[in-house]
């Protein structure tokens, strides 16, 4: 019996069958990795398995695409649960994982807009109208970080450097969109089809609803932004070097 399978074996009365057919799988795909690099799990060093399981982050499935976040953290506290039990029993002398540090990914909320949604909702808007040079800067400007959602209505059209990503959109809805609805003075940057300065939120609000249900999704001011916070902190993952001895 190898190792492998004795570790499984002392979780067999604890574990759901399906939780114990999904150990036996990361482990086996990491024995058959072991094997084709030549390296011994039991010499494995925490700078080699650090290495493993980045390119686990960025290996494909059999569909294509890359493994989820919590898949690839299943993996990792599996190998360190087998590295535990296996210094427990004596038979390796230090446990490579021993200043692993594993935060749980963050959960998506169950409406969490994917990339692909992202996409089709950006390329929504029609660009030769004035309100959809209007839409496309809204939603540019709410997939990112850090702006208060609610004052968005309050916008003027002072330039924001920290806005530098989307400032060919801001600058074309100013030199067309914008001029063609004012209709008198303001440095307001939204403006209503009717060319007065916005004075709430609503009316954004409502013009994502309707882009939303064009593919299929419950849209508010946040969804964009929740949708960026967790796009990004999931490629921070991806190239993140983990885990970290200490960190």
């Amino acid at each position: 019996m190898s190792c492998f399978e004795r570790f499984l074996a002392t979780r067999a009365l604890s574990d759901h069958p399906d939780t114990q057919a999904q150990y036996s799988r990361i482990l086996s795909r990491f024995g058959q990795r072991c094997k084709e690099c030549g390296q011994p799990w039991e010499k494995a060093s925490a700078e080699w398995l650090d290495v493993y399981t980045q390119q686990r982050a960025w290996a494909r499935h059999s569909r294509g695409g890359l493994y989820a976040a919590n898949t690839l953290d299943q993996e990792r506290r599996v190998l360190r649960h087998f590295y535990r039990w296996a210094f427990g029993e004596g038979l390796i002398a230090a446990n490579p994982t021993q200043h692993w540090v594993l935060p749980r990914p963050v959960q998506p909320d169950r409406n969490l807009l994917t990339r692909l949604q992202v996409q089709q909702l950006l390329n929504l808007p029609d660009l030769t109208t004035p309100i959809g040079q209007r839409d496309q800067l809204l939603m540019e400007l709410l997939y990112g970080p850090g702006l208060a959602v609610t004052q968005l209505h309050l916008f003027t059209i002072d330039w924001n450097p920290d806005l530098e990503p989307i400032r060919p959109t801001w600058e074309a809805y100013l030199r067309d969109g914008r001029r063609r609805l004012l209709t008198a003075p303001s440095d307001k940057l939204f403006l209503s089809k009717f060319g007065c300065p916005m004075t709430s939120p609503i009316t954004l609000r409502l013009r994502l609803k309707v882009y939303g249900k064009q593919v299929g999704v419950a849209m508010d001011l946040r969804s964009l932004q929740r949708a960026f916070k967790y796009h990004t902190e999931e490629l921070a993952r991806r190239h993140a070097q983990v885990p970290r001895p200490g960190s």
